[in-house]
């Protein structure tokens, strides 16, 4: 414990009433503690909290029989009606109404009372992509530029500021585009999820092998793998993207009517889901995708001229289609999830993305796992529906495809499950026994690596963990081992593709840190 400012330490005297000291609190007419030993304040000097002040300058508020610190805010009522505050300097205690934003509840968490979120909402884009906002609204838009997925929209005081954006590329097929790179800022840091580093995230530019923690005044921010996904989680917000084309981001409802994006405004409201920055409602999902953009990416057409519609109502499907009959079958593998999720939605969502792929399985395989996923995810029981010929899953070395993968995966960070996992099953890539999870692959305990300031870093890699290059570590047998070792003349410090180390003066980019 930090010793007190103004205090000294006593051993208990008859002649010195230590077990009741001089504090800014209600004090007792007659002391019936025992006497213990500890810091005291000084003489003229009391209690206030871990402090000791003068009573007249430095003490906060009593109330109700309680003291509170100076500034310290409070609910003076247990339906959090009133707000309250510890004025510092007249000690006296100021209240005005307040009350929870909708969507929210007076609750006690963790013995501290306020206004917590009632739920969660989601929003998600799957396939090619078929978005579906926080309210339900359901859309298609093949944009291939970057664009506002949600955020906090005009000033919302109170909220924790957050923007996700999340640009779509071609592949090969111009009609069509897919979710490429999902970028999350908050809390001050900035995170990317992109195809191109799959299993890892770009954090404020550094590239980060999974989990990744960053531990904020605020709460934690927590980016771990699960199986073929990424999920950063805050307290309020999960974003998961499974490094192909699904997205999926869950949002506390204290966030009602206060975001907007491609997912919308989450006011309960689906009608209103397409509005345009000028207030009117947009003619269909391209119209109102394109008055999301934020930045040009490669490649990319801001009005989207190219972008696919809907098939029209009379089409026929063609024949490869019918490997989309999977999702309805009632007698199929997934026949338990027809009454968790909209079956006949993904199975026209695979039609969909078939024709518009010529017949691309993969474009089907898409769909559907998405949308065992969701069955899963509401408890749905799926049976095995892959098979070596349809959407089959290659696994790492030293691992398995499995169809009920638990949802709590042992991993060279967790090297045994919990008590009790309250995560659903998933399709996964399960790592055989004696083996662990270690960022996309599967090891031997000897080979799992580190951990270093809530980073995993892999057996054998080699980082500057400072922005000033002057120490070079290493991960081996699971410690992490540093040496001196500043950049050579010619070389500086800097950051390329993700990475901190010594680059050539000529070469080192701008990024630096």
């Amino acid at each position: 414990m930090a010793p007190l400012l103004a205090a000294m330490f006593y051993v208990c005297l008859l002649l010195w009433p230590v077990s009741c000291p001089p504090s800014c609190g209600p004090q007792p007419e007659v002391c019936s503690m025992a006497c213990v030993e500890g810091c005291f304040c000084d003489p003229g000097y009391v209690h206030s909290g871990k402090e000791c002040v003068i009573k007249e300058k430095g003490c906060g508020c009593n109330h109700d029989d309680r003291y509170y610190l100076p500034g310290e805010t409070f609910w003076a009522d247990s339906l959090c009606n009133q707000r309250c505050v510890c004025d510092a300097g007249t000690q006296k205690v100021k209240c005005k109404q307040a009350g929870c934003r909708k969507g929210e509840k007076c609750s006690v968490v963790d013995g501290v009372q306020g206004c917590v979120p009632v739920g969660f909402k989601t929003c998600s884009t799957h396939g090619d992509p078929h978005y579906t906002s926080f309210d339900g609204r359901r859309f298609d838009f093949q944009g291939n530029c970057v664009y506002k997925l949600a955020g906090v929209c005009g000033d919302q005081s109170g909220l924790e500021p957050f923007e996700i954006k999340l640009e779509n590329n071609n592949r090969g097929n111009k009609r069509v585009s897919y979710a490429k790179v999902v970028t999350v800022k908050v809390h001050g840091n900035t995170y990317i999820l992109s195809v191109d580093l799959p299993g890892r995230v770009l954090v404020d530019g550094l590239q980060s092998s999974l989990p990744f923690s960053i531990p904020s005044n605020k709460t934690l921010v927590h980016v771990y793998p699960r199986y073929r996904q990424a999920v950063l989680e805050t307290s309020f917000l999960k974003v998961s993207f499974d490094f192909a084309s699904s997205v999926r981001v869950e949002l506390a409802t204290s966030y009602h009517n206060a975001v907007c994006g491609l997912c919308g405004n989450m006011n309960d409201d689906p009608a209103d889901d397409l509005k345009l920055p000028n207030g009117k409602l947009a003619a269909n999902g391209n119209k109102f995708g394109v008055s999301q953009w934020l930045e040009d990416a490669p490649g990319c057409s801001r009005d989207c001229s190219n972008c696919a519609t809907p098939l029209p109502p009379d089409f026929k499907p063609p024949g490869y289609t019918s490997v989309c009959d999977v999702i309805t079958a009632k007698e199929g593998p997934l026949a338990d999830c027809g009454g968790r999720v909209d079956a006949e939605q993904y199975r026209q969502d695979c039609i969909y993305d078939m024709v518009l792929n010529d017949g691309n399985q993969e474009a089907a395989c898409n769909i559907i796992s998405d949308y065992v996923e969701k069955c899963q995810m509401k408890g749905g029981c799926v049976r095995a529906w892959r098979n070596r010929r349809f959407c089959w899953v290659h696994c790492p070395a030293n691992s398995m495809y499995s169809v009920t993968a638990s949802g709590c995966p042992i991993s060279c960070t967790v090297k045994s499950p919990p008590v009790e996992c309250k995560a659903p099953p998933s399709e996964g890539c399960v790592c055989n026994p004696g083996y662990l999870q270690s960022q996309d692959g599967c090891v031997p305990l000897a080979q799992c690596g580190c951990l270093s300031e809530q980073q995993y870093i892999v057996s054998g890699q080699k980082f500057y963990p400072k922005p000033d290059c002057m120490k070079l570590c290493e991960c081996r047998g699971g410690m992490v081992s540093c040496e001196d070792k500043p950049c050579q003349k010619g070389k500086s410090c800097g950051v390329h593709e993700g990475v901190r180390g010594c680059y050539d003066n000529l070469k080192t980019p701008g990024n630096k840190g």
